[in-house]
């Protein structure tokens, strides 16, 4: 009895972490099935907004973009990588590259940049399942495949480099950092709201 108590008074607390509500969508571009997931955001004062997000990464074949050490294998597992202009673009109609301000908005929900690493690996509470696809760069030089996961933002920062949101899979700190716009990430959509 007391632990039912305790379970209940738990959920009563955390009403955004029990809140997603998984789905798919079908990419009408190539037939690709992808999972979504529904995140109930909390924002400043109490208030809260729907967000629908990709649970997988994107796999869409581009121009620019690569399989991990151009192994077909990998796509299937990870997704595909891709450079940052062709990560501005490559999401599918009605959807849009995560933007700074929704990777903020997530990583707020699920307990800040220190903490928000295990709530959006795969298995984690928010059901994102971020997967560590790993990178690769302009040289075709590919690193972390299963140690890493590394996502592009929406968005213009430098002349040569972009910021991404990385989390590594030994610890759940995330961290925002700058790279060359050259370098392979993986994308995750967002629906148009």
């Amino acid at each position: 009895m007391k632990t039912s108590f305790t379970v209940l008074f738990l959920c009563l607390l955390c009403p955004n972490v029990f809140a997603q509500e998984m789905s798919k969508m079908t990419d009408t571009r190539d037939g690709k099935i992808y999972n979504t997931v529904d995140l109930k955001i909390t924002l400043e004062g109490g208030i809260y907004v729907h967000r629908v997000w990709m649970a997988s990464n994107l796999n869409y074949a581009s121009e620019n973009s690569v399989c991990y050490k151009s192994e077909p294998a990998y796509c299937d597992a990870f997704g595909r990588l891709y450079n940052w202009a062709d990560a501005q673009v490559v999401c599918p109609e009605g959807w849009h590259l995560a933007t700074a301000k929704e990777w903020k908005e997530v990583i707020s929900t699920f307990g800040g940049m220190y903490e928000a690493g295990k709530a959006l690996k795969k298995d984690g509470a928010s059901n994102l399942s971020m997967i560590m696809g790993g990178f690769g760069d302009a040289a075709n030089v590919f690193s972390d495949v299963g140690k890493s996961a590394n996502y592009w933002e929406k968005g213009e920062e430098g002349k040569n480099t972009a910021p991404m949101i990385s989390i590594h899979s030994s610890h759940n700190e995330l961290s925002e950092v700058q790279i060359r716009k050259s370098n392979y990430n993986s994308c995750r959509c967002v629906a148009n709201y």
